[in-house]
């Protein structure tokens, strides 16, 4: 195995995590989960310190296998019944019992929630406090990266490993050539996880699909499916439907697994349900849904490390996306020049869709950007795509990458601030 074969794999392995719930609720019941295990005594005060971006990505989404919303729930239940040594899968297994004590919890012990602006961008800090000493968590950077916990004023761990740093080092040479070159070549055996990952995001699909959850968008799609006889239109949809379907699920709160990527479960239903709709449809080898799949996941992870974790436009629009129709477009046929092509019109088209929080509308935009993804791909092999230096779309698509990354940053700071203002008066703060 070659250095550059290794660094892909392990990319992946470490990008590429099962996460029950969406991830922002479900960070901020880990750092409570993990407080709790070191906490002595009965809980008497949560305080929960949050960024601005998980604030608005965790105050309205559904938290797994409850019908309960909100940053006060998600810590009472991770202190209730989480399984802090599980990761981003901490509420596996909720019960009603373990709903109806996170009620009570809710009740006895006085909760406080503050935003602070003076932090990382994905930030969660949980303090739980006794009558007899307190506990403090951080998890920074990452989802599930817990950076520090202190017990009555003593650090007990820190961390300075950072994944992201980590991978932002590995891939800061590459191009997309390279990632083609890898999913081209490698050992098939290597990368066999990658249809476990679309089998279990594919499992989210027929929940969402049988349970019709959320605002029902991938089950109303699905109600009057015909097929068009045009391959493209067909595929279209079904990525739409797919997508939909998985996000409908998994932001309502059903207690489903996703296989995430860069941190994100949605980036992680666009960038695998996309390609696994088109192969679908288009009856192909196996073989050419793995390698595909590596491509649009090591794609999506390339591309976040141009806009970081948290972003105040929509990542599945622009990261994950963008992934999906270069996988797209190889699983078709397409060469290097055509798939950088499809993924141009990606950025000269769907960059601009904000994120306004985590919530069960995102199935809407997910289906845009999976619908998009296929569309991108099926023009680009026909030689209708978005053309080089126009717009934000640079000459070469690193150029695009980095222009992504300065409209993210520090372009849309004060766009992200507005929202969380609007955000914050609609739920009545």
């Amino acid at each position: 195995m070659n250095d550059i074969e290794q660094t892909f794999i392990s990319v992946l392995e470490k990008e590429l995590t099962v996460a029950t719930g969406c991830t922002d609720p479900v960070s901020i019941s880990l750092a409570a989960s993990t407080a709790r295990y070191y906490l002595i005594g009965e809980v008497k005060r949560v305080d929960i310190i949050v960024s601005a971006n998980i604030y608005k990505n965790a105050i309205s989404v559904g938290i797994p296998g409850t019908n309960k919303k909100g940053l006060h729930y998600a810590a009472a239940l991770g202190i209730i019944s989480g399984d802090h040594t599980k990761g981003l899968e901490v509420l596996n297994g909720v019960t009603k019992e373990s709903e109806r004590l996170a009620s009570l919890l809710l009740e006895k012990a006085e909760f406080n929630v503050a935003i602070s602006h003076e932090v990382n961008p994905l930030f969660v800090k949980v303090i739980l406090s006794s009558d007899m000493e307190y506990v403090e968590v951080v998890i920074e950077e990452d989802y599930d990266q817990i950076t520090e916990i202190n017990k009555n004023g003593y650090t007990i761990y820190r961390s300075n490993y950072s994944k992201l740093r980590e991978v932002n080092s590995v891939l800061d040479n590459i191009d997309i050539k390279n990632i083609i070159e890898f999913a081209e070549n490698v050992d098939l055996s290597k990368i066999l996880f990658l249809k476990e990952a679309a089998e279990m995001n594919k499992n989210a699909v027929l929940a969402g699909l049988k349970y019709s959850p959320g605002f029902k968008l991938g089950y109303t799609l699905n109600l009057n499916e015909t097929k068009t006889g045009n391959i493209m239109l067909d595929s279209f949809l079904r990525a739409k439907i797919y997508t939909a379907a998985a996000a409908d699920a998994r932001m309502s709160g059903m207690e489903i697994p996703i296989m995430s990527v860069a941190g994100s479960g949605n980036h992680g239903i666009t960038s695998i349900l996309s390609v696994l709709a088109v192969w679908e449809e288009e009856g192909l080898p196996e073989e050419k849904l793995i390698r595909s799949l590596s491509i649009s996941c090591l794609i999506t992870i390339y591309i976040k490390t141009f806009i970081k974790r948290m972003t105040a436009f929509c990542g599945c629009g622009v990261a994950a996306a963008t992934g999906a129709t270069a996988a797209i477009t190889w699983l078709l046929g397409g060469d290097v020049k055509q798939i950088i092509n499809s993924m141009q019109s990606i950025i000269g088209s769907l960059t601009g869709m904000i994120c306004d929080g985590a919530k069960e509308s995102c199935a809407f935009k997910v289906s845009i950007a999976a619908g998009e993804a296929v569309l991108n791909a099926y023009l680009s092999l026909k030689g209708s795509y978005v053309q080089n230096s126009v717009g934000i779309v640079g000459e070469k698509i690193k150029d695009s990458l980095i222009n992504l990354g300065h409209i993210n940053d520090p372009g849309m700071k004060e766009t992200d601030r507005i929202i969380l203002e609007i955000v914050r008066s609609i739920q009545g703060e």
